[in-house]
This record gives structure tokens, sequence and C-alpha cells, in this order.
């Protein structure tokens, strides 16, 4: 096969290389976000119980001084 051949099977290849390599950029970006998400739900709920906790505890000491 000369270098002016066209090989459809090749470029096919390609393609689907390409097509599969911007579906999982898409899924790394989507989980990344959706991780990101959840963890700072979390870190949310978690701070908020904590500090919560943390000022009934203050408060209760400084009520029994």
């Amino acid at each position: 096969m000369s270098i002016f051949e066209y090989d459809k099977e090749l470029e096919e290849k390609k393609l689907r290389k390409a097509e599969y390599e911007a579906g999982f950029s898409e899924g790394e970006k989507y989980g990344h976000e959706a991780g990101f998400s959840e963890g700072e739900k979390h870190g949310h709920e978690t701070g908020f119980s904590e500090g919560e906790k943390y000022g009934i505890e203050l408060n209760s000491i400084e009520t029994a001084k």
C-alpha cells in the first residue's frame, strides 16, 4: 500500500479511539464533580453536627459555672 492509499479500517480504529478517549474524559469530569459535591455535602453535615455538639458542651460548661 502506498502512502496515498486510504486505509478505512485504520481510520475507523483511530476514530473509535478518539471517541473512547473523549467519552472517558467526560466520564472522568462528571465523576470528579459528583465526588466533590458528595464530599462537600458530607463535610458540611459532619462539620455542622460536630460544631453543634461542641456548642452544646461549651454552653453546658458555661451554664454550670
